[in-house]
C-alpha cells in the first residue's frame, strides 16, 4: 500500500504534534506500508536532518515537501492547499491521511480513499472561521471516499458525532507510545549517576511544555509541601523557565531544577531517575477535555509511579488507585495527598509495573497502526 500522510507544519519544532505525526509514519513504515511524509517546506535535506533528530534514527519513510503561500505569515495552512492540491497531481497513492481539514477537498475531490484524524474539538481561534471550517470538515466527512474518522479520544469523537461525523466512520484511538524506545526499564540509580542526581532523594520529574495555561504553578507550590524531595522539572520554552526560576529564587524554594528543553530522546533518561512522574495540565488548555497526551503513554512505559490529574481523557485509559495516583483538577490539596501517597511507594511498583503493562499492550505505535490497516484492508 502506498500511503501518503499529508502535514500541515514544519517538523522542527520538537512539540508533541510533530513527534506524533513522526512516530505514525514510522510505524507505518514498520508495518510494511509504503510510506511518505508531505510536509511544506523546500530543503528536503534539512527536513531529513530535523526528523532524524527527532526520531534518533534515521527515518524508514520518504520525504516530500510542497510550496505553502502566505499572507504576512498569516493563513498557513490555507496557503498549503495549493501545494498539496498540486503535489496529488502527480502522486501515486492508494491512501491519504490527514490531520488539518483544509487539506482534506485536495484528496477526496480525486477520488483518493483519505482517513481524518481529530486532534481538537475547534478548528480556528476565530469564531467564524472556526464555523466555517467545522461546516466543511463534517460535509466531508460524508464523502464516500473518506473512509475512516479517527478522534484521538472518546470524548473528542462523541463530539464529532455529535456535530454531524457518521458514527459508522468514527474510530478511537488514543495516542501512543515507541515501544522500542522503552523495551528496557533503567534503573533509576545508574540514570542519576549519569544525570547527577543524588541517589538518596526522592526525585519527581515533569516532562512538558512549560506554557502559563498548563498548571505549572503548582510545582513550586508542591516543592515548597516537600521541601525534602528534589522536583526535576524538563522542558521549555526558555523564556518559561526562565521565569520561573526567578519566581523559585524569589519564594527561596531550592529544591527544584529546570533543565530547560532537551531532546526526546534524553527526556527518557529523566523519567527513569524519578520516583514519581508528575503528569499535570488545568482547565485553561483549550484541548483539556478531549486531549491524549503523549508523556502519559511514556509515563506509563518507563515503569515510575504516576500522580496526575484525572480529567476526562486522563481516565479513559488510567484508573486512580490502579494504574496511577488522580486528584481532582480543581483541588491543590487533593493533589498533595496524592503526591504524598505516591512518594510512600516502594520501588518497584506494582503500580507502576500495571500502567507499564497496559502501554506495551494496547497503546503502541504498531497497535494503533494496526487498527488503522485492518480498516484500510476492508
Amino acid at each position: 500500500m502506498r500511503l501518503l500522510y499529508l502535514h500541515h507544519n514544519e517538523i522542527d519544532s520538537g512539540f508533541a504534534n510533530a513527534l506524533q505525526v513522526l512516530h505514525m509514519c514510522s510505524a507505518f513504515a514498520r508495518m510494511g506500508v509504503d510510506v511518505t511524509l508531505a510536509l511544506p517546506g523546500s530543503d528536503v535535506d534539512m527536513v531529513y536532518r530535523n526528523i532524524t533528530a527527532q526520531l534518533g534514527e534515521t527515518p524508514s519513510f520518504k520525504v516530500e515537501t510542497f510550496r505553502r503561500v502566505t499572507v504576512l505569515g498569516k493563513l498557513r495552512i490555507v496557503g498549503g492547499y495549493l501545494g498539496v492540491r498540486k503535489l496529488l497531481e502527480s502522486a501515486k497513492v492508494d491512501c491519504c491521511f490527514v490531520r488539518a481539514a483544509a487539506f482534506l477537498n485536495a484528496p477526496l475531490k480525486r477520488n483518493i480513499p483519505t482517513v481524518f484524524e481529530a486532534h481538537n474539538s475547534f478548528m480556528h481561534k476565530n469564531l467564524v472561521s472556526n464555523a466555517f471550517w467545522k461546516r466543511n470538515l463534517i460535509r466531508n466527512s460524508k464523502h464516500p471516499k473518506l473512509i475512516r474518522f479517527i478522534g484521538i479520544s472518546s470524548a473528542l469523537m462523541d463530539f464529532w458525532i455529535k456535530a454531524g461525523v457518521p458514527e459508522e466512520k468514527g474510530l478511537v484511538l488514543h495516542d501512543a507510545v515507541d515501544a522500542r524506545q522503552y523495551s528496557v526499564v533503567e534503573e533509576r540509580a545508574a540514570m542519576r549517576k549519569t544525570l547527577g542526581f543524588p541517589a538518596n532523594k526522592k526525585i519527581v520529574a515533569y516532562a512538558g511544555s512549560l506554557y502559563k495555561n498548563r498548571g505549572i504553578e503548582n510545582i513550586p507550590e508542591l516543592a515548597k509541601r516537600f521541601r525534602e524531595v528534589l522536583f526535576v522539572v524538563v522542558g521549555g520554552p526558555e523564556e518559561s523557565k526562565r521565569l520561573y526560576e526567578e519566581m523559585c529564587k524569589g519564594r527561596g524554594i531550592s529544591n527544584i531544577v529546570f533543565t530547560g528543553r532537551v531532546s526526546h530522546q534524553e527526556v527518557k533518561q529523566y523519567l527513569f531517575a524519578a520516583d514519581v512522574l508528575l503528569m499535570i495540565w488545568s482547565r485553561r488548555v483549550p484541548t483539556i477535555n478531549y486531549c491524549s497526551p503523549l508523556k502519559m503513554f511514556e509515563y506509563m512505559a518507563a515503569e515510575r509511579v504516576i500522580v496526575g490529574h484525572a480529567f476526562p481523557t486522563i481516565l479513559e485509559v488510567l484508573k486512580d488507585g490502579e494504574h496511577a495516583h488522580l486528584a481532582n483538577p480543581d483541588s491543590f490539596d487533593d493533589l498533595c495527598e496524592k503526591m504524598a501517597s505516591a512518594l510512600n511507594e516502594e520501588y518497584p511498583n506494582e503500580m507502576a509495573k500495571r500502567a507499564r503493562e497496559m502501554a506495551l499492550s494496547r497503546y503502541t505505535w504498531e497497535a494503533r497502526v494496526k487498527a488503522i490497516l485492518t480498516y484500510l484492508a476492508n
